[in-house]
């Protein structure tokens, strides 16, 4: 197994989620009390053979370039995780600039979601189309934040 700990919240958050729609449960006047979709963030952990389960692919990706300060220095505090100061940097360069970079984002959270999206006509989202009349060099550009700038805090 990848990693444990992970895996181990998700199977707790899909049961939770099961749970909260059995009759026991169902005390909303809709009948309906568990979120409509559940959306799995997509983690580079280590990948091997026997860890690769699954894709890793995200359908869904969230533009965090406004906040990648916040999470780089809400990172640091995290001693528990070993991915304080640079390495920090790195893990955030790597995996949310590595999330984004073919759709212009800087920096993305990538998700797949539980459950298919369902239209009634086949949709294309407002940053797709804004995408479309951005100019490649204004694209480029966009990219060229780093991360590494935000300074490490000394604690």
């Amino acid at each position: 197994m990848a990693d444990l700990g992970h895996a181990d919240s998700a199977l707790a958050a899909l049961k939770a989620r099961y749970l909260a729609n059995t009759w026991r449960f169902l005390t909303a006047p809709s009948g309906r009390v568990f979120p409509a979709q559940v959306f799995f963030l997509c983690m580079n952990g280590q990948t091997t053979q026997l860890s690769a389960e699954g894709t890793r692919y995200a359908s869904v990706l969230v533009d965090i370039t406004p906040v990648v300060e916040r999470k780089v220095r809400a990172i640091d505090c995290l001693r528990s995780q070993y991915l304080t100061g640079p390495l920090a940097r790195k893990m955030v360069e790597d995996v949310n600039g590595a999330a984004g970079l073919h759709w212009s984002l800087p920096y993305a959270e990538a998700f797949q979601p539980l459950y298919p999206h369902a239209y009634d006509s086949l949709p294309v989202n407002d940053y797709l189309m804004r995408l479309a009349w951005t100019p490649a060099q204004q694209q480029h550009a966009r990219l060229r934040i780093m991360v590494a700038d935000v300074p490490v805090d000394q604690q």
